[in-house]
């Protein structure tokens, strides 16, 4: 029989695991489903391996950045890891002519985006992965609210180990900015935020 003293230290820690959010800032930010009106979107559900249809999708330029994000979120993540990250690095390679593939001005703002969204989609257990591809979008693309904000769940993402009040500051910090432009849905947004203001208790 558990002592006593153990067994109430196991009911307040899982009554504490009950009052904070489950998952991550990466994994349980669904904002794809404000699109599921799309037909792309859908296929994106459905296939959730980077083929050629997709790919070419995301590397065209007609494409707003905000779908782009929404077609990587809709594809989603796996807890043993996934690939997509590699695969699109392959088209890019092929895209761009070059055999070496990092961060870079030579891609699109959207290209670095898609790519450390993909990265960070495919392992989420190591964010920091992604964040120079992310950083570069958003140096890239200055104004862009999506390239703010994916950065903002990456760094968040790393930032949820020690620290739940950074977590809910870094989405509050682009939340509140004016001067971006706001490619996402607004519903889009709505459901990244109802699931980030569930660390803002953290920070009274």
């Amino acid at each position: 029989m558990m002592p006593t003293a153990g067994l109430c230290t196991l009911i307040l820690s899982c009554f504490a695991m009950l009052s904070k959010p489950q998952d991550s800032p990466i994994t349980s930010t669904n904002f794809y489903t404000a699109y599921s009106d799309l037909k792309i979107i859908q296929y994106a559900e459905a296939h959730p391996k980077l083929d050629k249809r997709l790919a070419k999708v995301l590397m065209n330029p007609k494409t707003s950045i905000g779908l782009k994000a929404a077609i990587v979120n809709a594809m989603s993540w796996h807890i043993d890891g996934k690939s997509n990250a590699s695969l699109y690095g392959s088209y890019l390679r092929e895209k761009y002519g070059i055999t070496k593939l990092e961060p870079s001005a030579d891609l699109s703002a959207a290209d670095n985006l898609v790519m450390g969204y993909f990265t960070v989609m495919d392992d989420y257990f190591h964010p920091e992965k992604a964040l120079p591809w992310l950083e570069k979008a958003v140096e890239l693309a200055p104004r862009s609210h999506t390239a703010h904000l994916i950065l903002a769940l990456a760094r968040a993402q790393k930032a949820m180990d020690d620290n739940w009040c950074e977590v809910w500051k870094l989405y509050a910090a682009v939340d509140i900015r004016t001067d971006l432009t706001r490619e996402l849905r607004a519903d889009a947004v709505a459901v990244v935020e109802e699931y980030m203001v569930l660390y803002k208790e953290d920070c009274k």
